[in-house]
């Protein structure tokens, strides 16, 4: 299943240099992947309880559980 990502807020250009300048990583196309409940809440821009969910998930698992590389 191939989920349909909101309408940029942003543009491209903008976007990236957020996610440099603030070290921010961005999960969506992670969250997005795979199958299940939809995601994407009903007013297509924020996520659904199930995508906050995987999001939540998401940081547990891969974020906080993995050593700092410095």
């Amino acid at each position: 299943m191939v989920r349909q990502r909101s309408s940029p807020i942003l543009g491209e250009t903008t976007w990236e240099r957020f996610i440099e300048e603030t070290g921010a990583i961005d999960l969506t196309n992670d969250i997005l992947a795979g199958n299940g409940a939809d995601l994407i809440g009903p007013d297509h821009g924020h996520w659904s309880v199930e995508g906050h969910g995987r999001v939540a998930s998401k940081i547990l698992v891969d974020i906080l559980q993995t050593p700092l590389s410095h």
